[in-house]
This record gives C-alpha cells, sequence and structure tokens, in this order.
C-alpha cells in the first residue's frame, strides 16, 4: 500500500511486548481522533484502492467506483505537488462521518489517520500490558478451577473407594493404594497403602502383588 506502515497482528504484538516492552512509534497502528486502532485487527479498517479526482484542502476526493466519490483524510502521502488528478491509489482507512468540502456534495468521509505520539504510544502499551496482565491472570484462574475441580473429583472417588475397600473388594483395595501412594485425590501415604495393597494381594490381586513387588527396596 502506497505509503502505509508495517503492521503486525495482536499476537506478534503481545511477543513483543512480553520480549522487548516497547512499542516502536507509528509501526503497526494509527490514531484517528485520539483513539489508536490496529489497522490489522479492527474491524473498523477497510483496504480500499481508485484514482484521484481532486487534491483539496485536507484531504483527497478520490473515486472508488463509477459514482462512488470518498473524501479522504490523512492519506498517508498527501498533500504532496506530485499526488495529481487521475493518480492511482491504494490505502487502508476508516469510516469518520460526512463532509461538503467538495463542492455542494455530501461525501462519506474516509480518515487513514495519523502516526501515534510517543505519549499516545506509550498510554497504549501500558493498556496492552495491563490486558496481557488480565489474560494471564483469567488462564491462571481457569487452570486452578479446573485443577480444584479434578482434585475434587478425586476426592470423592478415594472416598467411595474407602468404602469398598473396607468392604472386601480387593480391585477398590489395590485403587485405593495407588491413590494413597501416588497422592491422588489424598495425601501420599505410603505406609496406608502399603496396608491396602497387602489386603487386595492376600486376596489374588496379581497387580497389587506387583505393586508391591516394585515397593520394596
Amino acid at each position: 500500500m502506497l505509503g502505509w506502515l508495517a503492521i503486525s497482528s495482536s499476537a506478534q504484538t503481545n511477543a513483543f511486548l512480553t520480549a522487548s516492552n516497547q512499542i516502536p512509534a507509528g509501526s503497526w497502528f494509527r490514531e484517528v481522533d485520539g483513539k489508536i486502532y490496529d489497522v490489522q485487527q479492527s474491524p473498523l479498517w477497510h483496504p480500499a484502492s481508485g484514482k484521484v479526482l481532486s487534491v483539496e484542502t485536507g484531504g483527497l476526493v478520490i473515486s472508488c467506483a463509477p459514482g462512488q466519490l470518498f473524501f479522504v483524510r490523512h492519506f498517508p502521502a498527501a498533500p504532496k505537488p506530485a499526488m495529481a488528478e487521475g493518480d492511482a491509489v491504494n490505502f487502508s482507512a476508516m469510516e469518520t462521518g460526512t463532509t461538503n468540502a467538495y463542492g455542494d456534495r455530501l461525501l462519506q468521509v474516509l480518515d487513514c489517520g495519523t502516526a501515534p505520539s510517543p505519549q499516545a504510544l506509550e498510554k497504549l502499551k501500558a493498556q496492552l500490558q495491563e490486558e496481557l496482565a488480565m489474560n494471564e491472570k483469567i488462564r491462571n484462574d481457569i487452570k486452578k478451577a479446573r485443577q480444584a475441580k479434578i482434585a475434587a473429583q478425586e476426592a470423592k472417588t478415594v472416598g467411595w473407594l474407602q468404602t469398598q475397600a473396607t468392604n472386601g473388594s480387593a480391585s477398590a483395595q489395590c485403587s485405593l493404594g495407588l491413590h494413597l501412594l501416588n497422592g491422588q485425590g489424598c495425601e501420599t501415604n505410603r505406609e496406608l497403602a502399603a496396608y491396602w495393597l497387602q489386603k487386595a494381594c492376600a486376596q489374588g490381586s496379581l497387580e497389587a502383588t506387583n505393586i508391591l513387588a516394585r515397593l520394596k527396596p
């Protein structure tokens, strides 16, 4: 795109912020009416092309299709002496309203934005860092909630195995021994694990026998 700045995706932005804690001035964003936009990610921004019909004060009148005229502000290469009627142009912009700057005809305004100031980029950087921290907190909270749910389910399983093992189930005794051995759904207790494994072994559990064999020094 003519005179346009390099754009990066949000994922690249996040990676860059994480790596260097900086935003190169004007690299990925454009500022319109005091607000900064990620041109590639924002649904308000669209690519366009057309021909210059007129160079006006404050912008260009561009025909993007027969009968479709737009007043384009802050075109990256305008105004400049080389810009002339009939020049083909490519750009990205967002709709910002209407104007009658081209005679009496009301035209829709497209704004290409300006490079953000260092101060604006610093503010944006702080906002992005805050979002990154919030997203990380959300991910950690989800992970903790999932782990807590699994732990609660495992604790419930251990309670059920305890009842079945006490009632003489060899398979439950073996499973309970494994849970105690690994601290799964309960505190690790090798002595109590060996007790239940021995009970299962006495009832002919081959699995319990093999586990006990591996536990011996």
